[in-house]
């Protein structure tokens, strides 16, 4: 950029002869050019996150933009979309810009979140499988119903009549004497050795 240019001037995202990019075709390309449309994906996407923000809060923007596109080399298209994208993105979080290791916090903390609902809905699946399958091959109910039927009435049969009888209650209440005598009050001379 020439010093007689604005640098709060935002700048055209589209092509020059139509409102929007071209797509390339990835089918037609050789690994080669893949990768080389790959990183300058990459490369847009880092320089999305860098003009959410002021260029003069940067020491470097332009080796900020280079080493931040080098970290998001690593990971995949989903991950570096959704970190990048100014609804979902870094930007969102903070008000200044990220250094490096802040930003690997976030792609690591957002794919942390990411992991956890897809392996809790995968493990919700497998968990209703499984239930499935046990239900499939438990008992009939008739046959529990059965079952319970017989060891209640075994249970009953082992009752005697003595046994089924209600037993009296052992407590019983304590008068004012009763307690006296069966703890009778002490002298000062026992108080005082104790």
């Amino acid at each position: 950029m020439g010093d007689d240019t604005d640098r709060y001037w935002t700048h055209s995202t589209g092509s020059e002869n139509g409102s929007t990019p071209r797509a390339r075709s990835l089918t037609s390309m050789s690994p080669a050019q893949a990768g080389q449309h790959r990183s300058d994906w990459i490369r847009t996407c880092a320089q999305q996150v860098l003009s959410s923000y002021r260029k003069d809060d940067f020491a470097d923007a332009a080796g900020y933009s280079v080493q931040l596109a080098m970290v998001l080399e690593r990971y995949d298209d989903a991950v570096i979309r959704a970190v990048t994208s100014p609804a979902t993105g870094i930007q969102r979080n903070c008000k200044f810009p990220p250094s490096i290791a802040e930003f690997v916090e976030f792609i690591d903390e957002h794919i942390r979140r990411s992991t956890v609902a897809s392996t809790y809905d995968q493990r919700s699946r497998e968990q209703l499988r499984e239930r499935e399958d046990i239900e499939a091959h438990a008992e009939p109910l008739q046959r529990r119903r059965e079952v319970a039927a017989r060891i209640l009435g075994e249970y009953h049969a082992a009752l005697t009549p003595e046994a089924a009888k209600p037993k009296p209650d052992p407590w019983q209440r304590f008068s004012a004497d009763d307690l006296l005598r069966k703890y009778p009050p002490k002298h000062p001379k026992q108080e005082a050795a104790e």
